[in-house]
């Protein structure tokens, strides 16, 4: 069985800060709190990570410094995307 087909104009894999914090707060219905974001930092982090390993797998490892480098920021930001 396939995924569906994405709706027309979706983002399905964001490049850019914008994009990726709509996909985490908007499609996804997650919060940017501290401790998650301090969570997925940390498991990013460690290529050796068994979802690190799939991440780079389905995404590359150039996606996966690009989201760690956003998950960064919104660290700085207190956790909040904003």
């Amino acid at each position: 069985m396939t995924a569906p087909p994405a709706p027309r104009g979706a983002i399905v894999v964001p490049d850019s800060w914008e994009q990726w914090r709509h996909c985490i707060e908007v499609d996804c219905r997650l919060a940017l709190t501290p401790a998650f974001v301090a969570e997925r930092r940390a498991e990013l982090a460690d290529a050796s990570h068994f979802r690190t390993r799939q991440f780079i797998a389905l995404y590359g490892d150039a996606h996966r410094l690009n989201v760690l480098a956003w998950f960064q920021r919104a660290a700085a930001q207190g956790g909040a995307g904003t």
